[in-house]
């Protein structure tokens, strides 16, 4: 968003990301899951950089959706 000219976008983007940050960093030591999570990324990025936009969505998508799962579980059991 900064490379294309989006000030006030980039600034949201700054504040969600310092937010999410700390979650991120709870979930990833909670469910254990960073080799997965890493592996995840990495093909969601070689479908973007094969132009496979769909694909990478999907992933993308399913990536976020078990994480969460995963993290609600998590904390649903702990309490």
């Amino acid at each position: 968003y900064q490379h294309a000219a989006r000030p006030q976008t980039f600034a949201i983007v700054e504040r969600l990301h310092a937010n999410v940050e700390r979650f991120l960093q709870i979930e990833a030591s909670v469910l254990d899951n960073i080799k997965t999570s890493q592996r995840e990324h990495y093909g969601i990025l070689e479908q973007v950089e094969s132009g496979n936009a769909d694909r990478a969505a999907q992933l993308l998508k399913e990536h976020i959706e078990v994480d969460a799962h995963k993290a609600i579980a998590a904390m649903t059991d702990s309490y």
